[in-house]
Parts: C-alpha cells; sequence; structure tokens
C-alpha cells in the first residue's frame, strides 16, 4: 500500500511540474521567441550586411547563447545582448567571459519590451512573425533614423528591405 501511495505522489508531483513547464514554455513564447541556435554560416552572413561595426553599438534581442554578440565585439563593436531566459543570460556571460570580451560584450537579463533602443546604431533580431509587428512600432519609435535593423527570417510587415542575404534582411529605420 505504502508503495502505491508514493507512486500516486510522485506521479501528481511530475505531472505538476511539466504542467508549470509548459506554462513557463508558453510565457516565454508571448514574450517573444523560443531559443534556436544560430548557425556560424548566418552569422557571417549577418556581419557582412552589417558592414563595418567598428565602434558601433549594436543590440541583439533575444541573445540566446550569446553568440550573436560575441561575434559582434570580435569585429570591433560594443554588443549588447538582451536576453528573457536567466539560464541562458548565465551561459552567455560566461562565454564572454571566456573570451575576454566582457569589455566590448554585456549580456543583460531583460524583456526586450522593457528595453529602450536609443543608444543603438544596430539591432538583430530573429523574432517570431506574432511579435514582429509591436517590434516595427517599437524599433520605429526609439531608433535613430539610419540605424541598421537584421532580422533572421521573420520579416517586418510594410517595411522596405535594403538587402535581402537568403532569408536575412537588413532594414534602416
Amino acid at each position: 500500500m505504502r508503495n502505491w501511495c508514493y507512486h500516486a505522489v510522485m506521479l501528481v508531483f511530475f505531472a505538476f511540474l511539466l504542467m508549470a513547464l509548459d506554462l513557463l514554455l508558453v510565457w516565454f513564447m508571448l514574450r517573444g521567441a523560443p531559443y534556436v541556435p544560430t548557425r556560424p554560416g548566418t552569422v557571417e552572413k549577418m556581419l557582412k550586411l552589417a558592414g563595418d561595426v567598428k565602434g558601433k553599438k549594436v543590440i541583439d534581442i533575444g541573445s540566446g547563447d550569446g553568440r550573436i554578440v560575441m561575434a559582434f565585439a570580435q569585429n570591433g563593436a560594443h554588443a549588447t545582448g538582451i536576453e528573457l531566459n536567466p539560464l541562458l543570460v548565465k551561459i552567455s556571460r560566461k562565454k564572454v567571459e571566456e573570451n575576454h570580451l566582457e569589455d566590448k560584450a554585456e549580456i543583460v537579463w531583460q524583456d526586450m519590451w522593457k528595453t529602450d533602443f536609443h543608444d543603438f546604431d544596430l539591432l538583430t533580431v530573429f523574432g517570431v512573425f506574432h511579435v514582429m509587428p509591436a517590434l516595427a512600432k517599437k524599433i520605429r519609435r526609439e531608433m535613430k533614423p539610419g540605424s541598421k535593423i537584421i532580422s533572421l527570417a521573420f520579416k517586418f510587415p510594410h517595411w522596405k528591405i535594403k538587402e535581402d542575404l537568403n532569408g536575412i534582411y537588413l532594414y534602416e529605420v
């Protein structure tokens, strides 16, 4: 009898844990996009679209493991990553430190909707379709004229694409 009760309690516990994880995943999805690592070749294409970034301030929205932030920092930009997932923030901060980029790269645990874009020259994003219209309004409102936007896979509705490199889109505000 005791063994049966233990298994029932454990089953309820794991069901609750799975439900909590599902709710957390839904919350992350509504606030932005899930983590999908960017392939190294894609990062190189992004750098090509960006042009000379030496001395520029770059922000990567949903910076994941920090690979885009570090790539821009290694090419002379001061790069900031904004990430909502605290585990990814910890991982990417460690990678920034391991690569000795603390003076050029930073990872901030923050919601992109609460982040001010005024000071940045270039913004990168791998968003999802439901986020792009609201993000477009925020970018137009906050970024200075001439700022560049690079979007992976998802287009900004009603924006003119300046350059398309196989599904990586360059825009200018």
